[in-house]
């Protein structure tokens, strides 16, 4: 996943295909490597049928442009 550039204190939603999940489904996703410092993780759904969404918060005064990285994620019905 590559997000775009995260303004200073804004949040980005950033969306992956993932065949076969369901708005039924529970989501944890977590980066491969760190994250930027300043870059959090609000949240991570499925917004929609196949489709993973990540919510990512830049915490600084400067704008941060995160790296392309790849992302693990858990999904299950609860």
């Amino acid at each position: 996943m590559d997000p775009a550039s995260i303004a200073a204190t804004t949040a980005l939603n950033t969306t992956v295909t993932v065949a076969g999940l369901t708005t039924s489904h529970v989501v944890v996703a977590m980066p491969q490597s760190d994250l930027e410092a300043g870059l959090s993780i609000l949240a991570a759904y499925a917004s929609a049928a196949n489709t993973l969404l990540i919510r990512l918060y830049n915490t600084t005064a400067a704008a941060i442009d995160p790296a392309s990285r790849n992302w693990a994620y858990i999904a299950w019905i609860p």
